[in-house]
């Protein structure tokens, strides 16, 4: 829905300990590539496996880039040679020794499909980072295996929004510099009906995405987001209460305009918090569009 760009996860990846960490991790993959069985795998599937040991002779697993490697490597020719590869990654250990550590570092909070629900990941009594989230491959591990533990192929996500994908692709990449062809945007259906506050009818109340319609049938938004109603019946309400004098008299307290906002719409307004906390970039829209917030 709406990319953070990829600073962070060059932070991440940058951080000497990952540095170390990750090119000993990534020459044991590669090591145990080379010891695997050709004698029952057919010749494409010997190329393909060959292809893979010898593109990554000079890359990491964990920090190349998806695009780059698809180029040159495709898609695997079968599942046989897909489960071979795929075994010698150790990926349960990563994934429960790794992933969450990384996404607890990018500070991501909400699934990145639906941004609806929570994707948490955080460190726990034991000093080890445990994830309540799923880690979505965004090109499908099993079209790709050698892409399942490269960080920038991996999105914290919720458990329906990663069922409702699967292997299918979508039009979002998390980690882009590219502004975003299309601007996620929600907005009420018809304000009309709330101009007269004393006549305020909340069961008229549509909440309108505007979005690539594909993106949004895939992971159910329309659905998701009507049972939110409620939430902006009261931005509405809050749109009526909370006026200018009321922000000054905040104010002096020092509190700074960003915080206030997030104290009256009832979550996170800045574009650089989006997913700190579900539900954030609707609420903002709505309150923006109500004029509650600038």
């Amino acid at each position: 829905m709406i990319p953070i760009g990829n600073s962070k996860v060059k932070d991440y990846l940058s951080a000497s300990s990952n540095i170390k960490r990750f090119k000993s991790l990534s020459m044991k993959i590669l090591h145990r590539l080379k010891l695997i069985s050709k004698e029952d795998l057919i010749q494409e599937e010997i190329d393909f496996l060959e292809s893979i040991i010898e593109y990554f002779a000079d890359k990491n697993f964990f920090t190349i880039n998806p695009k780059e490697a698809i180029e040159t490597l495709k898609i695997t020719p079968s599942k046989k040679v897909k489960d071979l590869i795929y075994n010698e990654f150790n990926y349960e250990a990563r994934r429960r020794d790794t992933f969450p550590n990384f996404f607890n570092f990018l500070g991501i909070k909400t699934c990145v499909y639906c941004h609806a629900q929570f994707a948490l990941s955080f460190e726990n009594s034991e000093g080890k980072f445990v994830g309540l989230l799923q880690a979505d491959h965004y090109n499908s591990k099993d079209k790709y295996p050698y892409l399942s533990v490269a960080f920038y192929n991996l999105y914290p996500v919720c458990g329906n929004c990663n069922l409702n994908k699967s292997n299918i692709d979508v039009e979002f990449e998390l980690y882009s510099n590219k502004a975003p062809a299309i601007n996620l945007q929600f907005k009420i259906e018809d304000k009309s009906f709330i101009k007269n506050f004393l006549e305020f009818d909340k069961s008229k109340l549509k909440i309108e995405i505007q979005y690539n319609e594909d993106y949004i049938n895939k992971f159910y938004l329309n659905e998701i987001y009507k049972t939110q109603t409620d939430i902006v019946e009261e931005l509405v309400y809050k749109s009526k209460v909370y006026n200018t004098t009321y922000r000054e008299n905040l104010k002096k307290f020092d509190i700074d305009d960003p915080t206030i906002d997030r104290f009256i719409v009832g979550n996170y307004t800045l574009k650089d918090d989006v997913y700190k906390r579900p539900l954030s970039k609707m609420m903002t829209d709505i309150a923006t569009d109500l004029d509650l917030i600038k």
